[in-house]
């Protein structure tokens, strides 16, 4: 029978169509965007040795004198810096000026690089970078958000196949952010706990939807999934991600490279979503209420008429299955 679930979180509903079920083969992507792909593509503006068709870059690490991944200024910005934040409200019409940052982060300089074929050390240098523009980006005085994702492939986004992740600032705190925020402080509030601190006791007790726990990380399917295959990685130990430390990176590097393995394995080459949440600037009332999380929204369906006038997503595939596909082991992986 079907079940309607609830994100604690977000307060958001999701059916999870259990008689909809689909297996793996039903889903896996025999997708053609990575198919022939070489290392270089002249007309691709992310390659190595095609710098100039780009803005000036804002960082870079570099490895034998090539740089490994860069950041650049988006040349077709969703927000723009050269204005300063004033707001016009004309009767109940509330507008302000859409002032912020908005960056490409080249996460190779290889054309046919992807996370389903990154090892430890490509995903340690993309966190790295991650890091430093979080730093750099809180430091502007409109900053109120930072917003880190990633579009993978058309379907969920991408322009261009060449991997890459954006980061813009926004002026001021995305609805669905306050929400989460609300609700983590009323559940400290009624429980004296970190609302992320239960979920993972909660979800290690019953074991049926962990993919993977260790001391700073716990990756899970979530119990209200909304789409087929997510995947949300909590920081047991961190609030803010520009606060990362290296110890972590470099655990997560490896847990990146092991859960793509697993996605490529069971799934193929999919197009996915990958959102950070982070606090926003600020709200240090908020430091032990809340942890920085990754999801992974792999698109495998499409949203239709119910979705879009209810608000109520459907999921065909149980997370409690999701799980059992995606499950991995670092240490007896690295044994074999």
């Amino acid at each position: 029978m079907p079940e309607l679930r609830k994100n604690i979180l977000t307060g958001n509903q999701v059916v999870i169509a259990v008689e909809r079920s689909k297996r793996p083969s039903d889903l896996k992507s025999d997708n053609d965007e990575f198919e022939n792909l070489s290392e270089y593509d002249e007309k691709c503006p992310l390659c190595l040795g095609n710098e100039e068709m780009t803005p000036p870059e804002q960082f870079r690490i570099q490895s034998d004198d090539k740089w490994v991944v860069r950041a650049i200024p988006n040349k077709f910005p969703i927000l723009s810096k050269t204005s300063e934040v004033l707001e016009n409200n004309e009767d109940i019409f509330i507008k302000k000026n859409g002032v912020g940052i908005h960056e490409v982060l080249i996460e190779s300089n290889k054309h046919n690089k992807s996370f389903f074929n990154m090892k430890s050390n490509d995903f340690n240098n993309i966190l790295r970078m991650y890091k430093n523009r979080f730093e750099k980006l809180l430091k502007f005085e409109f900053t109120s958000y930072v917003s880190l994702f990633k579009n993978n492939l058309k379907k969920a986004g991408a322009s261009l196949v060449h991997s890459h992740a954006q980061i813009i600032t926004v002026p001021i705190v995305p609805e669905n952010i306050e929400i989460e925020l609300r609700n983590a402080k009323e559940f400290y509030n009624s429980n004296k706990k970190n609302i992320f601190e239960f979920i993972i006791e909660s979800e290690l007790n019953r074991d049926e939807r962990v993919i993977y726990n260790s001391e700073n990380f716990s990756i899970i399917a979530p119990f209200a999934s909304a789409y087929n295959y997510e995947v949300e990685i909590i920081f047991k130990n961190l609030s803010r991600f520009e606060k990362i430390k290296d110890t972590e990176i470099n655990e997560l590097s490896i847990l990146m490279e092991r859960l793509f393995q697993k996605y490529k394995q069971v799934l193929g080459v999919i197009p996915f979503n990958m959102i950070v949440h982070s606090l926003p600037k600020g709200r240090y009332d908020m430091d032990d209420k809340y942890n920085v999380h990754i999801h992974i929204v792999p698109r495998l369906s499409n949203q239709a008429g119910f979705e879009l006038g209810t608000g109520i997503m459907v999921n065909a595939v149980p997370p409690e299955n999701a799980a059992q596909y995606l499950k991995f082991d670092v240490k007896s992986e690295k044994q074999k």
